[in-house]
């Protein structure tokens, strides 16, 4: 995502201030950035027929972030990531925990 983002202006990336998170399960089979970046690569989850592998630990290793280096004002995500984006909205549903106030 950084690297994505690198090709916005500056007009644009100065008005804000980003953390780039890696996602915290190392990946796993074949991927198709193997040509573009160099492995180790890492996913949030997965997601097979019966289950969605490593999802909770995904959301307290977002959680956990936002404690120690908030406040923060949203979440940007891309690909499997676009699942942690309801994290802020889950937490004021109540359904994650309370530990993280903005």
């Amino acid at each position: 995502m950084k690297k994505m983002m690198e090709k916005l202006p500056d007009s644009i990336l100065g008005n804000f201030g980003f953390d780039f998170l890696d996602a915290p399960c190392p990946a796993k089979g074949k991927f198709n950035v193997e040509s573009i970046y160099d492995p180790t690569y890492y996913e949030w989850y997965q997601v097979n027929e019966i289950e969605c592998v490593n999802f909770e630990e995904c959301v307290a290793y977002i959680e956990d972030y936002m404690i120690k280096h908030g406040p923060c004002n949203g979440l940007l995500s891309f690909s499997e990531g676009n699942a942690c984006i309801l994290i802020p909205q889950l937490q004021r549903q109540g359904l994650l925990s309370p530990k993280y106030r903005r």
